[in-house]
């Protein structure tokens, strides 16, 4: 962790080597391997450890664990062809329709554990039309209103 991190979330540092002492064997193996790909990643970080696009590999490595859960044991996810991504930069277009983005995650997931080298972060996009939908949940009660009184 750098020294600006550790500042600032010492709290939170030392709340999760506590937990990570109790966590069952098998999530402490998950933890293992997260952090052998994470040491992998291909980065450059500034002083204060975050990549030019602002991705702090710390950050990443306490948000990914719950996603790894679905990904190996609600999922159960199968990675195919993965190995055929070049090493360098690559841009990797999927196509997702439904409500909750799981598959992003997923595809997520399998590039930051099963891919070579791993990537830590994939930056997403969205349609433009994507915004004006009800996607909060304030513009979602107002189109609910207006459904119901229409």
């Amino acid at each position: 962790m750098t020294e600006a991190n550790s500042a600032r979330g010492g709290f939170w540092k030392s709340l999760s080597d506590l937990a990570s002492g109790r966590l069952p064997v098998s999530l402490r193996e998950l933890q293992s391997e997260l952090d052998d790909q994470l040491r992998k990643v291909p980065n450059r970080l500034n002083e204060y450890g975050f990549d030019p696009f602002g991705l702090s590999l710390d950050w990443v490595r306490d948000t990914v664990l719950p996603g790894l859960l679905l990904y190996r044991y609600y999922f159960r996810v199968e990675t195919h062809g993965i190995d055929r991504l070049p090493s360098g930069r690559v841009l990797v277009i999927a196509n997702h329709a439904g409500q909750l983005p799981f598959d992003g995650m997923m595809l997520q997931t399998a590039l930051l554990m099963e891919a070579e080298p791993p990537r830590a972060a994939a930056r997403w996009s969205a349609r433009r039309t994507t915004a004006h939908r009800c996607s909060t949940t304030a513009s979602a009660w107002r189109c609910f209103r207006k459904a119901c009184a229409a």
